[in-house]
């Protein structure tokens, strides 16, 4: 007799799961998935250096903003994001179905495809802001100018991760107050011991994605 959905959803995200023929097969999978993808971003990245394509977009991107120098940036950066997204997206959808496949998926395909869509642009807008950054960095300071842009980045690392769960994480996910007032009263406790001063305490709507089990710590300082 086969194994029904919620079956095998359940060997799979059950602890010690590995020893299952179902988890092994989509961890060896999912390996294989991410060696791909990690091959995939390098040779793209080496085929745009080896072929002079590079020089190519850029001097598109030039044309398209009428010599100016800030859009013609921006548009560098989306003709790099689109191809990108082009030579990736067979691999995502892949990924998409291996969910499915294992019953770890509660998303439909409209809903994953809006949330591509809403990475894309999201990755648009940060990548197109880095860029300029670091751009105006090396005008800026042409001999000391990786220092200033580790210096920069390191900073910018921070304010992300403290921006994440208020400003990102809810462009692609829905937190609600969370209901359980037992629970809630322990973990304000919890973290008034811990010298923390709490805003309030949200259900982050992960199981409408996924049925793995799931955990996470997210954010840095006031928004941890």
């Amino acid at each position: 007799m086969s194994a029904t959905n919620s079956e095998v959803a359940g060997q799979l995200n059950t602890a010690g799961s590995t020893d299952t023929p179902e988890a092994r097969q989509y961890s060896r999978i999912r390996r294989w998935v991410s060696f791909v993808d990690t091959s995939l971003g390098i040779t793209f990245l080496v085929v745009l250096l080896a072929t002079g394509w590079t020089r190519d977009l850029r001097d598109l991107a030039l044309r398209f903003a009428h010599e100016h120098y800030a859009l013609a940036l921006f548009f560098y950066v989306l003709l790099l994001t689109v191809i990108s997204k082009v030579v990736s997206l067979p691999l995502d959808t892949y990924s998409f179905r291996l969910e499915h496949r294992f019953h770890l998926s509660n998303q439909h395909t409209p809903a994953w495809i809006l949330d591509e869509v809403k990475g894309w642009a999201v990755g648009l807008v940060l990548a197109t802001l880095l860029a300029e950054l670091i751009y105006w960095i090396i005008r800026s300071a042409a001999i000391y100018w990786w220092l200033l842009a580790w210096l920069a980045f390191t900073a910018l690392f921070v304010v992300f991760a403290q921006l994440a769960p208020v400003v990102l994480f809810p462009i692609f996910y829905k937190f609600v107050p969370l209901e359980d007032q037992e629970l809630r009263n322990r973990l304000v406790k919890l973290s008034e011991r811990a010298g923390t001063r709490v805003r309030g305490v949200y259900e982050w709507k992960l199981s409408e994605k996924s049925k793995k089990a799931n955990a996470a710590l997210t954010g840095l300082g006031n928004t941890r």
